[in-house]
């Protein structure tokens, strides 16, 4: 299929800021006093939905919120500026796709200063058309919000998009949002004719795509 736009995921799929994120995570459960979710449980969310979440479920003013999203925010990216975060084929699929004048986009969950961070580290942000973050919708993934926006900005149509992704919440979000969609460097799979394949890394995706095999 010969897609018009490709959309990547940025965590799990460019990077691994999980182990950052992680960190993160478990000094704001210290913070806030409760014995938080594991990790895997809510990776992918939107922090400020995380933290409206389980504070929540305590006796405490919800003024604090903003307060905790902004801990957690700027602690993960302390170590998101100095941690070796990027996979070693990320750079060079991205300039094989730049190169062949693939038009690509971004859909993350991730704050836009904290994308926007990434992107600028490693070099990649010429590299994106359209960057859309979870400070641009309401809902985070599974819905289709972010990715249906990068969609619109981009110009492209859903059914001519593919959507690279690594986790179920985000599958969902690609087949609510009409578009095609693999995953790689996870094994995660959904059960949906859009749903094109399940890829060990970007480099083997990439190789079946440039054979017209997807």
């Amino acid at each position: 299929m010969d897609f018009e736009l490709v959309i990547f995921d940025l965590d799990g799929v460019l990077v691994d800021t999980s182990p950052c994120h992680e960190l993160a995570y478990n000094e704001l459960w210290k913070l806030m006093d409760i014995a938080g979710p594991r990790y895997e449980s809510i990776a992918g969310r939107k922090t400020r939905e995380v933290v409206e979440e389980y504070g929540a479920r305590i006796n405490v003013d919800p003024a604090r919120f903003g307060e905790w999203v902004q801990f957690k925010q700027e602690l993960a990216r302390t170590h998101l500026n100095s941690a070796q975060i990027a996979f070693d084929d990320s750079a060079e699929c991205l300039q094989r796709l730049t190169g062949a004048g693939q038009l690509l986009a971004l859909g993350t969950g991730a704050s836009r200063k904290t994308a926007e961070m990434v992107l600028r580290r490693f070099g990649w942000d010429a590299v994106f058309s359209v960057v859309v973050t979870g400070d641009d919708v309401m809902t985070g993934k599974p819905a289709p919000d972010i990715y249906s926006v990068a969609i619109e900005r981009s110009g492209a149509s859903a059914e001519r998009t593919l959507i690279v992704e690594d986790s179920d919440a985000g599958l969902e979000a690609a087949v609510a949002a009409e578009a095609y969609s693999v995953s790689v460097r996870s094994g995660a799979r959904i059960d949906h004719r859009r749903f094109i394949g399940a890829f060990p890394d970007i480099s083997t995706m990439l190789a079946a795509l440039e054979k017209g095999e997807l």
